[in-house]
């Protein structure tokens, strides 16, 4: 087999074909429609007002695509190599060491993952590739993706939450990806481990981020260097001030929360009831499918982190980050 390309320029790609407004039609893999004739069988297929539409992204699209020809069509780009094949096997065959039902986990939401839509992964029909961070210092919240999702719409970029995807996958057999075997190649969440000396990731980088904004001098490398423990430390003797054994220059759990409720200080708001009877769900991401983690009391209050969408994302009181519908809910101060 030829050199996988790298999934991270699959989502460059994707995100140049959105802005390029290409069109869909079944079982295109990246025609270009002007090489496409009036008995063209891409047309041929389709009758009346589809037929319509198909004629539309001939005449206005540079390329036409469908779901799974949009991946096809790039790896062909790339190698000269044809791929054809079913969104179902993409995600039974190309996903054979990193997949799963329900919404892509945090440390697997990398530029070229995918996600699929389907009852059960035999029946999956659509796939979309994750693009970037909605919000580019939380790759663990909400992302742009990108896919041809239909005759009616072309390739079009939407946000993950909102498409609520059924199954996830990481399309190793013919992409690159980091390796999630080593843990410094993960995308850890922040907070999901110790960070001291010599630790390197995303999580360093939004610690560095954070402090930076707080007046800590801290560069923003990704690598937990001697200014990063300088800076931590600092911090560390401000809010641990009668306790000096907690002045270690590593963000560890102590550090951490007292790093969250500083968050929470500085946004100033929690969340109570409405004035409304019985409860709301307590979810472990931002959509009516998530997870539910808890049912709260409506008049109980949470510190507000910030808002996602239509959702706040809150601290609970173990520290563990979740979301409650900005439906039911109020900001205090």
């Amino acid at each position: 087999m030829r050199n996988k390309p790298e999934a991270k320029e699959l989502a460059k790609f994707i995100q140049t074909r959105i802005f390029k407004k290409d069109g869909f039609m079944v079982g295109a893999t990246g025609e270009y429609c002007k090489n496409i004739g009036k008995n063209h069988p891409l047309i041929e297929q389709y009758s009346g007002t589809l037929k319509q539409r198909a004629w539309y992204w001939k005449n206005y699209a540079e390329r036409v695509w469908d779901s799974n020809g949009l991946i096809e069509g790039f790896y062909r780009d790339c190698t000269g190599v044809n791929i054809s094949t079913y969104v179902r096997l993409n995600y039974a065959n190309w996903c054979d060491k990193y997949r799963g039902a329900g919404m892509i986990p945090a440390q697997y939401r990398v530029p070229g993952a995918a996600v699929f839509w389907g009852n059960d992964a035999t029946t999956l029909g659509q796939v979309a590739i994750l693009i970037r961070p909605v919000n580019a210092s939380m790759k663990d919240g909400d992302w742009y993706i990108g896919e041809a999702r239909s005759l009616r719409d072309g390739v079009v970029m939407s946000r993950l939450y909102d498409r609520k995807p059924t199954y996830w996958g990481i399309m190793s057999k013919y992409f690159t990806y980091p390796n999630f075997d080593v843990e410094e190649d993960k995308a850890p969440v922040f907070g999901d481990r110790e960070l001291k000396k010599g630790c390197t990731g995303d999580d360093v980088l939004c610690l560095q981020k954070t402090l930076a904004t707080w007046g800590y001098y801290c560069e923003e490398t990704g690598e937990y260097d001697k200014l990063t423990i300088d800076a931590v430390k600092s911090f560390q003797t401000k809010v641990f001030e009668t306790d000096p054994s907690l002045w270690t220059g590593k963000m560890d759990v102590d550090t951490y929360n007292a790093i969250y409720d500083r968050k929470c200080e500085l946004y100033g708001y929690r969340c109570s009831d409405k004035n409304l009877k019985g409860h709301v769900n307590i979810r472990s991401y931002p959509s009516s499918n998530g997870e539910i983690i808890c049912s709260s009391k409506r008049s109980l209050g949470y510190d507000v982190i910030s808002l996602d969408y239509k959702y706040y994302r809150i601290k609970l009181n173990d520290y563990r980050e979740a979301w409650v519908s900005a439906h039911y809910v109020k900001l205090t101060r």
